[in-house]
């Protein structure tokens, strides 16, 4: 997998080189007046998550390529993959986010909408056999306390032939629901400290809350490194998290 990500930033940098050499020319405009084929236009972030279960452990790799289409739109790619004794892919995400308002009133500084599309390339029974879309919403703004932000969104998946939910026990055939919400507090610069709530729920009735403590350090202009734990409660039936925790580094090219 690791080699599969170096061949894709590999990739993606030599287009923008074969591109760019090429003179005269005029660049390439999206509808947002960026240059479409620039390298900053490129994001991309690797995720870990460890998922303690009582019938196992599960471990998620989750890389992520993002791409600024505009000032006001962003496409995604997102592909897992799973180990907990067998190892394989889980289904992969494309999708678009895409900033509906910018600071319509003081306390929020954005709103935005999401469209995601979940696609059947799983393997070793990590997903489903079929398209799952998925729909989001998300706002984002400041508090009275000063360098304290909050955001909180909101997510609903339409399961058409399965998908892979650790903090439900693996695979999956109801829609889900997953609502959360963030303080973050920055304590020195570049290091900010957070308080995380996460709830699920499936339309089978099933449904989780969690909550615990993040971290996130900005090592740089384009780098980051974040933490956190989820702690879950009020579990309902057919469920058996006790803990994830995940690690993150994000990258700007």
């Amino acid at each position: 997998m690791k080699k599969c990500i170096f061949s894709l930033v590999t990739v993606l940098t030599a287009t923008s080189v074969v591109f760019g050499a090429q003179q005269p020319q005029a660049p390439v405009q999206t509808g947002g007046g960026v240059d479409a084929l620039s390298l900053s236009n490129f994001g991309f972030s690797e995720n870990i998550n460890f998922y303690n279960l009582n019938t196992g452990n599960v471990t998620q790799f989750l890389q992520r390529v993002d791409y600024n289409f505009s000032d006001k739109l962003d496409l995604h790619l997102i592909l897992p993959v799973y180990t907990d004794g067998s190892t394989g892919a889980g289904m992969l995400t494309l999708g678009a986010q895409y900033e509906l308002l910018t600071s319509p009133v003081s306390f929020i500084d954005s709103v935005d909408l999401g469209l995601n599309l979940m696609l059947p390339t799983s393997s070793a029974g990590f997903g489903g056999s079929g398209v799952n879309p998925v729909l989001n919403a998300d706002i984002g703004g400041k508090t009275p306390i000063e360098k304290l932000t909050y955001s909180t969104g909101a997510s609903w998946e339409w399961n058409t032939n399965g998908d892979y939910l650790p903090i439900f026990g693996g695979f999956i055939t109801y829609n889900v629901l997953d609502v959360d919400a963030s303080l973050n507090y920055e304590i020195i610069k570049d290091l900010s400290v957070a308080a995380n709530y996460n709830f699920w729920y499936l339309d089978s009735g099933s449904s989780l809350n969690t909550i615990g403590p993040g971290l996130k350090w900005d090592m740089c202009n384009n780098a980051s490194f974040d933490f956190a734990c989820d702690i879950p409660f009020e579990e309902s039936s057919a469920n058996d998290l006790d803990l994830v925790v995940r690690f993150g580094l994000n990258v700007k090219f």
